[in-house]
């Protein structure tokens, strides 16, 4: 999902300023000679260049911890409340339907909800009462279903925007902790296996197949992903604190670095194919192709920034 730049159109102006000058002008060369003349005013409108200004694009973050809230934040860090959770919830994932709803699950409720962008609330489905599965990331579907990821036992459903579910795989390492999920082109899924250490791919039947195993010491624990234009994955590796991309193949490329304990958590890349990722120490990056970080946004302490999606 991606937001395109927006420019302000050049404005060709003509003031009254302009009027008055012209007036003068002509008076000064006798054309204005008497009160009773008859004056035909002439304006040659003045050419008003405004500088083009890429506003960028602007995101919705699930803020997971003590602030339990969807936000909205603009390209200069101009943040924006959304919808408040109750005391106690943990907004997780999110993603953004075909209507601009705000759809985003509630690990510690088992809820997925519709939040549209004035910020009405609307849970679509309850995951029944126990120890799990806890939902984590999601992604919208072609069809407009949302596949989402679980946790306790490990999990990848498909929800129906009327509120029904379907299980799609359950992974045999029930430990996996799928973490996040994107579609690919072909409909499958691409899911980061945080515990397992994997980027994995779910077929549309259920088939799983690993697309590459991390061996990174200390361990990876891939969090987030994200397709790019050309059809590799994005990854944040939370533990090793890498941006990289993976191939089709299983072909691992590091693109970027964090600091120490940074903790990259999700991913959105925008329509210019720079890379916006949320973080364990409470930040908002961009992630330019050529490896240069910004801070568009610091949250206060215990946000816990985490389900991030580009408005389209």
């Amino acid at each position: 999902m991606g937001r395109s730049s927006r420019r302000n159109p050049r404005a060709r102006l003509v003031t009254p300023k302009t009027a008055a000058c012209a007036v003068l002008m002509f008076a000064l060369l006798g054309i204005v000679g008497c009160m009773d003349c008859t004056v035909n005013l002439i304006v040659c409108p003045i050419v008003v260049e405004w500088p083009d200004v890429d506003v960028g694009p602007v995101f919705v973050v699930a803020e997971t911890h003590q602030n339990h809230r969807v936000s909205r934040i603009g390209p200069h860090g101009e943040w924006t409340l959304v919808c408040e959770f109750a005391a106690g919830s943990t907004p997780w994932g999110l993603g953004i339907d075909s209507q601009g709803n705000y759809i985003v699950s509630d690990a510690s409720n088992g809820t997925i909800s519709r939040i549209s962008p004035s910020g009405e609330h609307t849970i679509v489905y309850t995951y029944p009462s126990g120890s799990g599965p806890f939902p984590s990331g999601l992604a919208i579907a072609p069809d407009g279903s949302y596949i989402v990821c679980e946790r306790g036992p490990s999990m990848l459903s498909r929800i129906t925007p009327e509120g029904s579910r379907t299980v799609i795989h359950i992974f045999l390492d029930t430990d996996a902790y799928p973490m996040d999920v994107a579609v690919d082109v072909d409909g499958s899924f691409i899911v980061s296996e945080l515990n397992a250490d994997v980027l994995s791919r779910i077929s549309a039947a259920g088939d799983r197949t690993v697309i590459h195993s991390f061996t990174s010491s200390p361990r990876a624990e891939p969090w987030g992903v994200a397709i790019d234009a050309n059809g590799d994955y994005i990854v944040s590796e939370f533990v090793s604190g890498k941006l990289s991309r993976i191939t089709s193949g299983g072909m691992r490329e590091v693109i970027f670095s964090f600091e120490e304990f940074a903790g990259p958590r999700e991913i959105a890349i925008a329509s210019d194919g720079s890379f916006f990722v949320t973080q364990n120490n409470e930040k908002l990056t961009k992630i330019t192709p050529a490896g240069q970080q910004t801070t568009i946004y610091t949250f206060p302490n215990d946000t816990g920034p985490t389900g991030i999606a580009v408005l389209p």
